[in-house]
């Protein structure tokens, strides 16, 4: 992975987003084959296992973007937001979106000595992506 897969996720979220006509508060787009953005099978297939096991995404449909065959996953914020600022403790979201982008973003960083995260909502993506690359860090 290197700056190529960060072009082309860059050009498939802005095609997504000029085309997409769907109302739904959060979406999520990732290509069906691994191929499309030589992304590790093993790797694209966890990245779908984390947004179908996500509840706040309640729907999912195949859609076309730039000759990609691409998988979009859309939810609805609005439970979880207003659920979180009933506690003292809680008074943001996550939102568990951005998951293709921090997946390049958790690739992109391992081969840096030392990555501060700051950002407890972030911390969930990252995880996530950091055990689907198998980083010992």
């Amino acid at each position: 992975m290197n700056e190529t897969l960060v072009e082309a996720i860059i050009r498939l979220k802005t095609e997504f987003m000029k085309r997409n006509e769907g109302g739904s508060h959060i979406q999520e787009i990732m290509p069906t084959l691994p191929e499309s953005l030589s992304i590790n099978e093993y790797e694209l297939d966890m990245l779908h296992k984390f947004a179908e096991c996500n509840s706040i995404y309640s729907d999912s449909y195949e859609m076309n973007i730039l000759d990609i065959v691409c998988k979009v996953y859309q939810g609805d914020v609005n439970n979880y937001w207003l659920d979180s600022i009933k506690h003292d403790t809680s008074y943001a979201p996550f939102y568990p979106i951005w998951i293709l982008s921090a997946y390049a973003l958790v690739f992109m960083i391992q081969a840096m000595p030392r990555f501060i995260l700051y950002g407890y909502f972030q911390l969930m993506r990252l995880y996530w992506n950091q055990k689907i690359l198998a980083l010992n860090r």
